[in-house]
């Protein structure tokens, strides 16, 4: 099995991605971070054409440790690593697509990249629940 490729690294540029490099650094509590999150926009890439209301969504799915992780980015430049697999984009209500989700799903923040998240999808429940109010 090849490598894992390294994570490329990512220069903070906008407030979501400054947030959650603070959040990383232990410089912002993480609720903090996931109000802020839950107030954002995200990028989800899409293998296929995607309508304004999310119809048509066929997401980037990652398989981490039998838990399947939607891929979704912190803006629309950052998708554009998986343009070749994924040439379509839904940008949108961070809180709306979690919202969306199955509740089997997870989601990976810029995947790829160094400055990344993971939730689960227990964990998308308890944030919906607990910081979403």
């Amino acid at each position: 099995m090849p490598a894992r490729p390294e994570p490329a690294p990512l220069v903070p540029s906008n407030p979501l991605e400054f947030a959650l490099a603070q959040a990383r650094d232990g410089r912002l509590p993480i609720p903090d971070f996931l109000r802020l999150l839950l107030a954002s926009k995200l990028a989800v890439p899409s293998a296929t054409e995607v309508k304004a209301d999310g119809r048509g969504l066929q997401p980037l799915v990652f398989d981490k440790q039998g838990t399947a992780m939607v891929a979704v980015f912190s803006s629309p430049e950052r998708a554009g690593v998986f343009a070749d697999r994924a040439p379509y984009l839904l940008y949108g209500s961070a809180a709306g697509l979690l919202r969306a989700l199955a509740p089997d799903l997870g989601i990976v923040l810029n995947p790829t990249y160094e400055l990344g998240f993971d939730i689960s999808p227990q964990g998308i429940a308890a944030v919906l629940r607990d910081v979403g109010k």
